[in-house]
């Protein structure tokens, strides 16, 4: 009777140490494939949030690159250079040379209430100053415009828009002194030819980064049909 107790309380105990050891390695491979499944879950939706985050970052990219090229592409920012032809307005500029001069040029009409101007006095050009001659050739192909201006072609520089240049002198002699001496009337099919000066001040210009910057709407602002035309580009 006790010997078969005795086996019935080992057999017992085998079952207890059974139940706890498989017990035991379950719970851990139930634990180990969960932990495993989370993992794969987490992989696989890791590259889609990735995906998602880097599509946004390119389509932001994307449209400021359009943006930017937009604004490039804009007719007043396209820097243009000398012997290239511009269009605005119906007329074709073309500025095909330009010369650098330490006195002012024979064929140079000056008038004489500009004998006064910053950097010239007395009709002489003062030191430190030069004069900038541009050569311009315009056609009017089909003009917007009664009448444009010579004088609406400026000299400036990237930085300093503010300190700009009017035509100090031009090589066209009648109707010096008229009202009317920078106005051109265009006619559709007729060419100009023209020699237009600038006083500049040597230590406060920098010709690479001097252009013309032809502005027939004139107001401030209103420059979608402006031009630029650097002297060296």
């Amino acid at each position: 009777m006790k010997k078969k107790q005795v086996q019935t309380l080992l057999f017992v105990a085998m079952l207890v140490i059974i139940c706890v050891f498989f017990g035991k390695k379950g719970y851990t491979e139930l634990k180990n494939q969960r932990e495993n499944e989370t993992e794969k879950q987490t992989e696989i939706n890791q590259p889609e949030e990735s995906q998602s985050i880097w599509a946004q970052t390119d389509g932001e990219e994307e449209s400021r690159k359009l943006s930017v090229q937009t604004e490039t592409e804009s007719g007043s920012e396209i820097p243009y250079k000398i012997g290239e032809t511009v269009n605005t307005i119906g007329l074709e500029y073309t500025a095909t040379d330009y010369r650098i001069w330490d006195k002012l040029p024979e064929e140079a009409y000056v008038r004489e209430d500009l004998c006064e101007f910053p950097g010239y006095k007395n009709k002489q050009l003062e030191e430190g100053y030069s004069i900038i001659e541009v050569s311009m050739h315009i056609y009017a192909v089909k003009p917007e415009q009664e009448e444009v201006s010579l004088n609406s072609i400026r000299l400036m520089q990237d930085g300093d828009e503010l300190g700009n240049r009017e035509v100090f002198a031009s090589d066209k002699e009648d109707g010096l002194y008229s009202k009317s001496y920078y106005e051109l009337y265009p006619q559709a099919g007729e060419e100009y030819d023209y020699k237009l000066y600038y006083i500049i001040k040597n230590d406060q210009w920098d010709l690479d980064k001097t252009y013309l910057f032809v502005h027939n709407q004139g107001a401030i602002g209103y420059t979608d049909e402006a031009r630029k035309i650097y002297l060296r580009y």
